[in-house]
């Protein structure tokens, strides 16, 4: 393809260097930047058929990590959170569990039974978006407060638009996804 900056440089008055960029600039902003691929309706996950994916830390792990964040002069001039604290906020695991073709993803503590992660039931979903970054989390919450969160690139809604309660009837907990292209 030959550019013919030598006219825009003379109707414009530029260098030939500027129209060249010029014409890129406008080039690549006329470019569409995101293509939806589809309509995609999903569903909270059923749980029985969920996964955790990674291993809860051991003790000595998590004592570990407690120190590195928190040395123990740190530690004696009250400067850090009891060690108790500090674990139950990091004594968790990754958990996944699949709807349709998607991965809804939640880090779980480890102290959760993982039968009653199986046998929790859908009570709510929404959808949080970002339209300038065209990502947007769909979060279902489940009984005995689980919660698990799909991630993706695209803008997601629920049946009203806002936050979905759908208790009486878990199999309503559903969010319509534009999902875009990579």
């Amino acid at each position: 393809m030959k550019i013919h900056a030598p006219f825009l440089s003379k109707f414009l008055g530029i260098t030939k260097s500027l129209a060249i960029a010029l014409l890129c600039m406008t080039i690549y902003t006329a470019a569409p930047t995101r293509a939806p691929a589809a309509d995609v309706d999903l569903a909270c996950p059923d749980l029985t058929r969920a996964e955790q994916l990674g291993t809860c830390p051991t003790e000595q792990e998590l004592r570990d990590q407690y120190r590195t964040t928190c040395p123990e002069f740190m530690e004696k001039r009250g400067e850090c959170k009891p060690f108790e604290v500090f674990a139950r906020t990091k004594n968790k695991a990754l958990w996944a569990a699949i709807s349709g073709e998607e991965e809804f993803l939640s880090y779980m503590s480890c102290t959760q039974p993982s039968d009653r992660v199986k046998t929790a039931k859908a009570v709510s979903v929404e959808a949080k978006c970002d339209p300038q970054t065209g990502r947007c989390n769909a979060l279902c919450r489940y009984e005995h407060d689980i919660a698990f969160t799909l991630r993706i690139k695209g803008i997601c809604k629920t049946a009203g638009g806002q936050k979905l309660d759908c208790a009486s009837d878990p199999q309503a907990c559903v969010v319509t996804c534009e999902l875009f292209e990579d």
